[in-house]
């Protein structure tokens, strides 16, 4: 059997055999082509094959905007749904006005668990930047109710890093709650045009949350420009117009 699909700038096929006997043999192919924010074209390719009632195995291709390899398995009918997936990409910029400092390089993702426990998200990668590539670390926990971002960090503890935790609630509507860890992070190598700025951020903390549309939070910062070192501390709120 076979379905396309065409909707603006959406392209769908699919096809596929699924026989009903034993543990009901399936397999299924999906193409979509899709327009990227780039105006590059982004091709998907997905292939699923094995048995519907015990587990199937999924393998990914993506192309164009994204050069992307994927492969996992999943258990449709099994309760709870346990899966994993791995992606895996070598260069990635999300769109080319962007300095290449910021491309992304050896990206990995690994997504394990099932809906009961919640499914452990972790990832890595690296930002070109200038001198020498610039760590990511992403850890958290995907559930039905939301998501317990661990750590997310860009940069070392030695040379300096950025670093994000928190909690993303989307239950009844969308609530986020975290804590910011800026620890001289040296940022000119990411933005390096923007290092003729005179001045330095040394450390940047503070709580932060969001909800129905209004956000809050403290900033606790130590900086240094052409006067010399200063510190900041200063609350803030506001919603998606304006901040206090």
């Amino acid at each position: 059997e076979a379905l396309q699909l065409r909707q603006a700038d959406l392209q769908l096929h699919l096809s596929g055999v699924l026989q009903t006997v034993r543990d009901w043999p399936l397999q299924a192919t999906a193409h979509l082509a899709l327009a990227a924010p780039s105006g590059q074209d982004w091709n998907l390719a997905l292939q699923l094959h094995g048995d519907l009632q015990q587990r199937l195995h999924l393998q990914m291709h993506s192309s164009g905007y994204l050069q992307a390899q994927g492969e996992g398995w999943l258990q449709p009918l099994a309760e709870h749904w346990p899966a994993r997936l791995q992606v895996q990409a070598s260069d990635f910029l999300a769109t080319p006005t962007l300095p290449a400092t910021l491309r992304m390089e050896h990206v990995q993702l690994d997504l394990q668990g099932d809906l009961q426990s919640g499914y452990a998200l972790q990832g890595q990668a690296s930002l070109a930047a200038e001198q020498q590539p610039m760590s990511l670390l992403l850890d958290a926990l995907l559930t039905a109710q939301g998501l317990q971002l661990k750590e997310l960090r860009l940069g070392d503890r030695q040379q300096g890093y950025l670093q994000v935790h928190g909690e993303v609630d989307w239950q009844s509507s969308l609530a986020v709650q975290g804590q910011l860890d800026w620890q001289d992070l040296p940022w000119q190598r990411l933005w390096p045009q923007l290092d003729a700025l005179d001045w330095r951020l040394r450390r940047l903390q503070g709580p932060f949350s969001y909800q129905d549309g209004r956000y809050q939070g403290e900033l606790h910062a130590e900086a240094a420009g052409p006067a010399g070192p200063f510190t900041l501390h200063s609350p803030f709120a506001g919603d998606l117009q304006r901040v206090q």
